[in-house]
């Protein structure tokens, strides 16, 4: 029996349940089904690869993932422990078919029940799922985001810069989570929108509060119930939770802002309005799929992004509390809002 999610601009039709993922029907995306199977099976449909890997890299928690794309067009992902010390032993495959349309995840054997299942199953949402989007045609920043009244707010940064937790801060003032780690995007006739992700998000161990106390910058949600407080923990470890947290609905929304992090020692807290540019997008752009077409496209996309969103700078020290960011974000949308309104 197959369950309907949607995630990442596709209607999943599972065979097997999504753990933190509640069924839900996606009118008018694409669907991709996903099965299980064996490794054995995968590795011997497999016909062997074209020029090297598309990507390969380090997913933390001690694993790592290649991406490689087979002579025939299909696509397989090797999820495999990433120390030398434990033998750099494969956990998992997935099998993307040339048609694109169908994903094989096979766990190898020892991993196919308890926590080890869910370490599979966390690499196919949080990576895989991914990857296959880009591979169907949608472009990505890396970016947490959430959902607001006019559209989506995202916030992008290097590691460490803190974008979810500023996403969490916007989740106790009561918007919905949208997506964390990647905002997928897409085009529709009204323009460039944005296409929910999956509800998971990898936190500190902290426990979090849900009181939020006297907190006159928030002039946006004032009056809208936390989210934070129905968080769902999935998995535990090394002082990190994985959690599925409340999530916005499935239709596409439009970008409202993109708000760049740029956190240091000593900077002062200022937020920025940039230009309509998408060139301060490149360095979060994720993914290069597809040949000059593509990339011509993509631009195209990007630009017109930047042209029908807000594009903020927040600067910040390493210091400043999360709903000083959240403030300060907040007061200069409510600035830029104002503005257009008399502009109009």
């Amino acid at each position: 029996m197959q369950s309907r999610y949607v995630a990442y601009g596709l209607e999943l039709l599972s065979s097997f349940p999504l753990p933190g993922m509640s069924p839900a029907a996606g009118p008018g995306l694409p669907q991709l089904a996903l099965t299980r199977g064996s490794s054995h099976e995968l590795a011997a449909a497999w016909g062997g690869h074209e020029d090297g890997s598309l990507w390969s890299g380090a997913l933390g928690h001690g694993l790592a993932l290649s991406v490689e794309r087979g002579h025939g067009g299909e696509v397989m992902f090797i999820c495999r422990d990433s120390s030398a010390e434990q033998g750099r032993q494969e956990r998992a495959r997935f099998r993307l078919r040339a048609e694109q349309d169908v994903l094989e995840c096979a766990p190898r054997g020892q991993f196919v029940s308890g926590e080890a299942q869910l370490a599979w199953q966390r690499v196919l949402l949080d990576k895989v799922l991914c990857c296959v989007s880009m591979i169907r045609g949608y472009e990505a920043l890396h970016a947490s985001a959430v959902d607001s009244p006019e559209g989506v707010i995202a916030f992008l940064g290097a590691g460490g810069a803190g974008k979810t937790t500023l996403a969490l801060e916007f989740m106790r003032r009561g918007w919905a989570l949208f997506g964390d780690e990647m905002l997928t995007l897409g085009r529709r006739a009204e323009g460039v929108c944005a296409y929910r992700g999956t509800p998971h998000m990898s936190i500190s161990s902290r426990p979090l509060s849900s009181a939020r106390g006297p907190d006159p910058g928030a002039r946006i949600t004032r009056n809208l119930p936390a989210r934070t407080a129905r968080l769902h923990t999935l998995a535990s470890e090394s002082g990190e939770r994985w959690v599925a947290a409340p999530i916005a609905g499935r239709t596409p929304r439009p970008v409202r802002a993109l708000c760049l992090l740029d956190r240091g020692i000593g900077r002062l807290l200022e937020t920025r309005v940039l230009n309509a540019s998408h060139r301060p997008l490149e360095r979060h752009i994720l993914g290069s799929w597809g040949g000059d077409i593509r990339q011509r496209e993509r631009s195209r996309l990007y630009a017109d992004l930047a042209s029908s969103t807000t594009l903020l700078s927040l600067s910040a020290s390493l210091e400043e509390p999360p709903r000083a960011l959240a403030d300060a974000v907040e007061a200069a949308l409510a600035q830029r809002s104002v503005l257009g309104k008399s502009v109009a």
